[in-house]
């Protein structure tokens, strides 16, 4: 059996392909009429034996498919197997600025309209609850006699690492072909081109909670309590996924540093690993470190300040840390002249919260412009003073 089968109208038909080719190259297995269905075969019979060999039906979600009857008898056959939505069997898709109505908008659908491409792959793999095949073929392995196994990466036009984020913000394991990716990458002295995705698992969870409340935000009214439980669903898949897209640019931005890794010691890809994992890690909406004592803010100013970005960010450092590094003090000046080794522990924490401050300047606030500042991409140019 079949994981996918793509229902869409012919009008959509460069999204459909999008959609399969992009679940295939994932490993997924599907069924699409543009490449399945075959000139004199019997349209209906084609249909029905695609849906009843697939686990899952996608459907392409735009004015032309909604309106389109033939359509609609697709996606209503589906929806009569699983009315609830439990198992998921049914995946709308939205590409255009259209609102589902009626048995469609009790289910929720992965938004990729106006949505970049790379972005649009990590909301179609969320969505689908992409897991790596741990049966996948790995790269050729390349003999001695072939030379410097970085000549492939060189040859190849994009590497990508995925990361998985699983629930509690956490990172379990790292999916062996990223590990694999990684380590050629970087003993290849970082030659070829990369693409940084992570599969939030979280999203899918909350999705999976807020497919449940609209259901039965069909049927009758919501308690008090599950009008709180869907207005806090709703916030948390927001955050996820602009926290995802921030980490994602930030990881970005510390593979490219050389510079900085080599500042922080890092001489092969697991302390690279640990950095990254960091990151993932990195909990971004928290704001107990920002209330508790045990924690030391600090104003991280960059100097000369940009014209392109704001000119400092905060970072919340364990006051253990500093008072190690410092001899026990808990006040300190860090102004002016001063100039203090923080350690590198605490650099790798303000890493982290350097490279997460960059992308929110890119995402939240569009200056693509710093990207050609060397100034700003340099960590090693900063000065530190009490928040």
């Amino acid at each position: 059996m079949k994981d996918f089968f793509i229902s869409y109208n012919k009008a959509d038909g460069q999204w459909a392909k999008w959609v399969a080719g992009t679940l295939e190259e994932y490993g997924y297995k599907t069924i699409i009429q543009a490449w399945d269905f075959k000139p004199g075969n019997n349209f209906v019979l084609e249909m029905q034996n695609a849906i009843l060999s697939c686990k899952r039906t996608i459907l392409i979600l735009s004015q032309s498919y909604l309106e389109s009857e033939y359509c609609q008898a697709e996606w209503a056959s589906i929806f009569n197997y699983d009315p609830t939505g439990k198992r998921a069997e049914l995946i709308p898709i939205r590409v255009a600025d259209v609102k589902p109505e009626g048995l469609l908008s009790s289910i929720i659908y992965i938004d990729l309209f106006e949505q970049q491409e790379e972005v649009a792959i990590k909301k179609l793999l969320n969505g689908v609850g992409y897991s790596e095949n741990p049966r996948k073929k790995a790269k050729f392995p390349l003999s001695k006699s072939n030379g410097d196994s970085g000549k492939q990466l060189e040859n190849d036009n994009e590497v990508q690492f995925l990361f998985d984020l699983e629930e509690e913000n956490k990172v379990d394991k790292f999916p062996i072909l990223t590990k694999n990716n990684l380590r050629e990458w970087y003993y290849s002295n970082h030659k070829s081109k990369f693409k940084v995705v992570i599969n939030d698992k979280r999203q899918l969870s909350i999705s999976t909670h807020l497919s449940e409340i609209n259901v039965k935000l069909k049927q009758q009214d919501l308690t008090i309590k599950e009008e709180v439980e869907y207005h806090n669903y709703i916030k948390a898949l927001r955050r996820c996924e602009h926290e995802s897209l921030l980490k994602e640019k930030a990881i970005d931005f510390f593979l490219r540093d050389e510079g900085l890794q080599a500042y922080l010691c890092i001489n092969n890809y697991l302390e690279l690993l640990d950095v990254v994992k960091s990151i993932l890690e990195y909990d971004y909406y928290g704001q107990k470190k920002h209330r508790d004592p045990q924690y030391v803010q600090l104003d991280i100013f960059l100097d000369p300040a940009p014209e392109e970005c704001h000119e400092h960010f905060v970072v919340c450092i364990e006051k253990k840390k500093i008072d190690e590094q410092l001899g026990g003090h808990t006040q300190y000046d860090l102004f002016e002249s001063y100039v203090i080794d923080l350690g590198g522990d605490i650099i790798k924490d303000i890493v982290i919260g350097y490279y997460l401050f960059l992308s929110e300047e890119i995402i939240d606030y569009n200056n693509d412009q710093l990207l050609h500042n060397k100034k700003v991409m340099n960590l090693l140019t900063y000065r530190a003073g009490l928040h």
